[in-house]
């Protein structure tokens, strides 16, 4: 059984430093040779949503409370809500994973909409937009703070959807910001704008991430079930 459990964490984490590294390498050479408006183009946003899904896959790996439970989604379509077992949840475990991953890629494809609207924008006022020019989307300061707001809340309030959603905003949206800082930095506003990360260190804050993110959301959650528990034993008293 732990065998099992380190070779997957082994293999999603491969899948998040491949992603990251050749493949991220291979799709920006191509995207040099291509038309500025080309529908290949979006084989980058591809990679921000890969890079995003493997993040949040590998940290509900460490920490399984984190996973979004769609079991009564999946299970309406089979036994019901009202009856698990063994047996449905390993059916259903698949299809969990599969949705988190999705959830995630989408999350992470998000930001690069605002560049469609900046096109849009442009287009009506007849104007060229600067190629590298960024939008509100991708702001690197908004998903530090709304993180540290959910997950403060998740302290104080016992919300454990707070850290969910908190985890996915900073491994998925902040990840973003990370690879496009390989060109521009990252976007601090109002504060400025960070030099260009060196590609190892995009690396480095690309695998670590979920690491790290996994151990702060366990401490907060051994905390939370602590005194959850405790509240519990009170009423119950």
């Amino acid at each position: 059984m732990v065998e099992m459990i380190f070779l997957k964490f082994v293999i999603v984490w491969g899948g998040l430093l491949i992603t990251a590294w050749p493949v991220n390498n291979f799709v920006e050479n191509l995207v040099l040779k291509l038309p500025p408006k080309s529908l290949l183009r979006a084989s980058d946003t591809v990679v921000h949503g890969l890079i995003g899904g493997f993040s949040f896959w590998l940290t509900c790996h460490l920490c399984p409370d984190l996973v979004l439970d769609v079991s009564c989604l999946f299970s309406s379509f089979g036994d019901g809500c009202g009856r698990k077992n063994k047996r449905s949840e390993f059916s259903y475990a698949p299809l969990a994973s599969m949705f988190n991953f999705a959830v995630a890629f989408m999350i992470s494809c998000i930001v690069d909409l605002d560049h469609v609207f900046q096109d849009f924008i442009q287009m009506i006022n007849g104007g060229v937009r600067v190629p590298w020019e960024r939008g509100v989307l991708h702001l690197s300061l908004p998903p530090l703070i709304l993180t540290l707001i959910l997950y403060i809340s998740a302290a104080i309030f016992h919300y454990i959807w707070c850290l969910k959603f908190g985890t996915l905003i900073i491994v998925c949206i902040f990840s973003h910001h990370v690879r496009d800082g390989i060109h521009h930095g990252l976007w601090l506003h109002p504060l400025g704008i960070t030099p260009k990360l060196p590609q190892w260190l995009y690396i480095f804050i690309t695998q670590f991430l979920p690491l790290v993110t996994s151990g702060v959301v366990s401490i907060l959650l051994y905390r939370i079930k602590s005194k959850l528990i405790l509240t519990n034993e009170i009423y119950i008293v």
